[in-house]
Formats: structure tokens, C-alpha cells, sequence
């Protein structure tokens, strides 16, 4: 880390004699990459007349809408697997938060509170009866924020960041690293080089085995609009998570038909063992109890499915958000689910035992019991990693 900062402050000194020939260079490409990429679907026109942009897919369809918000520096292109398996039978709409993709940046730069005042513009804009949100990893605190009024129907959380004070504290301790490096790239910003810098700010890779599913129009049309406005609301991002996680850690849960999925992978087992071998007794402490928190969170919640993917879950495992949408849908219908059907890795997680599948709740009231599995082992693993978490203090 400490080497790529240097790079960064190398790299920032050498481009001030270049300033002048790169800052108009760059603003043109920026203007021609703009004009041959149009937005796909709408852009909406907010009360201080920004724009905000939304990907509509499935129109035809009758039921409640769906509503995908993203997670950290991520945007509609991200979205294209998943969206296009939910327009065969919902109204899915595929959301760009500001700064990122299409829509404007807000004057007052980023945070959680303002993306979610956007998203309730963006809700009154649409105009749909009910909807469905969708949020992934962070866009989880995103639909916290924004609440549970009408047309806000039900929730489908997909991989998403607690909203605990564990969760604050590892965000605060993991970024300062990242946090070092951002003043070296505002350097580079102002002096014209956003578009150098773009291709490192343009939508994540699909899994080769899901390319073949995807909108790639849509995802190579935002790769060419990614500039400086997008890198600035992504390192405006990375300020402001920590914070963000804090101000909301401890905030109920809006009783609403909801849906988690939750990502495990086999080989993060052994992996983060070794992570957090590696860190100062302090840091350990820090990310073991985020650990431990995001499991016993998640248990407050009425339906659960852990996954053996990444954390992109709607890029590797997109029919499994298919179906949480399909479970909340069936909730709003006042239909039984028995959602989810099969349960992957929910028997460790840090050695801690997972929720498993239970009745959902709509009305209002404490949540149901948690029945945790009985397995010897299981709760043996579960003691010696609280008495580990004891002992780090």
C-alpha cells in the first residue's frame, strides 16, 4: 500500500507540467465518449434540476416493481446479468446513484443520507404503486435510510454491510490505507486526468461462465462514460463509509417482507483465518467482532440463504436473487414461501453458528425465536471463538 501512494505522488508531481495540454484533452474525450454513449432508459429530472438515471427493463410486466440499488462504486452496468433474468417476469429498474454511471453528482459531494433523499426522489419520479428494493452490500443502509413508506413494500438485502458499530469500526480501521491515497488522486483529477484514470473506475468484470447473460451494451457503454466525476464519488465514498455505518449502527429494522442473501465462500474460511493472523492484536480484534456481529445481525432477520460466491452475488449467483424477489413477491401476495429451499455454508461461518430459514413476519411485534442447529461442533466452535473474542479484548 505504502508503495502504490508513492506511485500515486510520483505520478501526480510528473502530470503538473502536462496540466495544460491534459486537462482540455481529457475534457474533450470526456464530451465524445458522453455523446456516443447515450443513457439507456430514463434520466429523471430532480427538484435542484440534476439528473438521475434509471435503466427500466420488463415493463410489460404486472405486479410490484423492482428497484436495484448498488453498492460501493458500483452502477447500472453492474447490474447486467441479474437485471435481465428479473425482467422476465417483474418490472426491474436499475438505479445509478450520483456521481456514478449517468446521473449528476450532488453539489454537497457523497454520502448514505443524500443518495437516499435521491432514492426517494427517484421512487416519486417512477411513480410504480409498489416496489421491491434490492439493495447490495451497502445499498442495504441505503434502503434503511430511505424507510419504509409507500411505495417501499419489501426488501431484498443482497451480501449487505451491518449496520452495527463492529461494522463502523472495521470500515474505520480497514480504510485509512485507502484514505492515504485520495489526495494524490484529486491532484491527478484537477489536472485533467480523469479519463486517464477511468478504465481503474469502469464497471467490475462478469464471471466468464455469466458474460454470455449479460446487457454487454450496456456495460461497454458505461466503461466509455466513466470519467472524473465518477472517481470523485467513489473516493467521496470511501470517506464517508465509516461515518456513514456509525451514524446508523444500531437502527431497527422496518418490519417488511424481506429477503437476505448472504455470501460465505468456501475458500474465505481458511483465507480470513489467515487475514486476521496477519493483523495487529488491535486490528484482529476489531475484524473478528465485525465477524461475529454480522452473524448474530443477521439473525434478526426473518429469511435467510448463505451462499458459497463472492460478494457480487447478483454477478455470480443471479438466479438466487431471482428468487428472494420471487419470495418477497409471494409475501406482498400473501402467499406461503418456503424460500430458501437450500441452504449453502450455514454451518460456519468463523465457527459460528448461521441462521437458518424461518416463518416470515409482516406484521409488527419482536421477531420469532432463532432456532440455531444443535450440532455439538458447531456450538463448541462457537464458544472457543467467544472466548477467543474475550480474551483480544
Amino acid at each position: 500500500m505504502d508503495l502504490l501512494v508513492a506511485g500515486l505522488m510520483a505520478l501526480s508531481a510528473l502530470a503538473w507540467p502536462l496540466a495544460p495540454i491534459a486537462r482540455p484533452l481529457c475534457d474533450h474525450l470526456q464530451r465524445a465518449a458522453e455523446a456516443s454513449s447515450p443513457p439507456p432508459g430514463r434520466m429523471l429530472t430532480l427538484d435542484d434540476g440534476r439528473r438521475s438515471h434509471v435503466y427500466g427493463r420488463g415493463l410489460e410486466h404486472d405486479g410490484p416493481a423492482v428497484l436495484i440499488v448498488p453498492g460501493a462504486g458500483s452502477c447500472v452496468a453492474d447490474q447486467q446479468v441479474v437485471q435481465p433474468l428479473l425482467a422476465k417476469r417483474y418490472r426491474v429498474y436499475a438505479w445509478d446513484r450520483p456521481g456514478i454511471g449517468w446521473s449528476d453528482p450532488h453539489p454537497a459531494g457523497f454520502s448514505q443520507a443524500l443518495v437516499a433523499a435521491d432514492l426517494r426522489a427517484v421512487l416519486d419520479r417512477l411513480d410504480e404503486p409498489e416496489v421491491i428494493l434490492a439493495g447490495h452490500s451497502i445499498g442495504g443502509q441505503t434502503l434503511l435510510r430511505a424507510g419504509a413508506e409507500p411505495p417501499v413494500a419489501g426488501w431484498v438485502l443482497i451480501d449487505p454491510t451491518p449496520w452495527t458499530p463492529e461494522s463502523a469500526a472495521a470500515f474505520e480501521d480497514a480504510l485509512g490505507p485507502v484514505q492515504a491515497q485520495i489526495p494524490h488522486l484529486e491532484r491527478l483529477l484537477d489536472r485533467g486526468f480523469g479519463r486517464v484514470l477511468a478504465p481503474f473506475a469502469a464497471p467490475s468484470s462478469f464471471p466468464p461462465d455469466r458474460r454470455a447473460e449479460a446487457d454487454l451494451d450496456v456495460v461497454h457503454a458505461a466503461r466509455r462514460v466513466a470519467g472524473a466525476a465518477r472517481w470523485r464519488a467513489q473516493m467521496a465514498e470511501v470517506l464517508s463509509l465509516s461515518a456513514d455505518c456509525a451514524e446508523v449502527a444500531g437502527w431497527p429494522t422496518p418490519r417488511l417482507p424481506t429477503a437476505v442473501l448472504a455470501s460465505w465462500p468456501t475458500r474465505w474460511g481458511p483465507q480470513a483465518e489467515r487475514e486476521l493472523a496477519r493483523l495487529p492484536p488491535a486490528s484482529r480484534a476489531i475484524h473478528h467482532a465485525d465477524r461475529v456481529a454480522r452473524s448474530r445481525w443477521l439473525e434478526g432477520f426473518d429469511a435467510v440463504q448463505w451462499l458459497d460466491c463472492s460478494h457480487f452475488v447478483q454477478a455470480d449467483r443471479p438466479e438466487a436473487v431471482v428468487a428472494a424477489v420471487d419470495h418477497v413477491a409471494a409475501r406482498l401476495r400473501g402467499e406461503p414461501s418456503d424460500w430458501p429451499t437450500v441452504q449453502e455454508r450455514k454451518d460456519q461461518i468463523m465457527g459460528v453458528p448461521l441462521p437458518v430459514n424461518r416463518t416470515m413476519q409482516t406484521g409488527g411485534g419482536p421477531p420469532p425465536a432463532m432456532e440455531i442447529t444443535a450440532d455439538p461442533a458447531v456450538l463448541a466452535a462457537k464458544a472457543r471463538l467467544e472466548a477467543d473474542l474475550d480474551e483480544l479484548g
